[in-house]
């Protein structure tokens, strides 16, 4: 993954707040690391921006992901917010980026139960 001069301001004029000012990083892969900082010192707005799930000015992207064996990305994402859908149960929330990705549904739900039973 990767960043250049990536920056992210929420509001605009004198209520402006910049969450982000141009940083750019490289990490390598298969590493793991730990973004930490005080609440609201922009944490969560780099990691966006790095996926590529927002967009302010600058350029972030998630390497071209290399795909598993059984062509999942390799990468993963959790989010800090609620984001599970109160109309599935867990393991049918967990499933759904299989779905997307085009898996059929015994598959996916059968994967989804596998990761959360690691998980305990």
């Amino acid at each position: 993954a990767q960043c250049v001069a990536v920056s992210r301001t929420f509001g605009s004029g004198d209520t402006a707040v910049r969450a982000v000012r141009e940083v750019s990083c490289q990490i390598p892969p298969h590493a793991r690391i730990a973004l930490t900082g005080s609440s609201g010192s922009g944490k969560s707005s780099l990691l966006h921006l790095i996926a590529g799930l927002e967009a302010d000015s600058g350029i972030g992207e998630l390497a071209r992901a290399r795909e598993t064996r059984d062509g999942r990305s390799g990468v993963g994402i959790v989010f800090q917010g609620p984001s599970l859908l109160p109309s599935l149960d867990v393991t049918e929330n967990v499933s759904l980026p299989m779905l997307f990705g085009g898996h059929d549904d015994a598959t996916a739900m059968a994967e989804a139960r596998a990761a959360l039973d690691l998980v305990g």
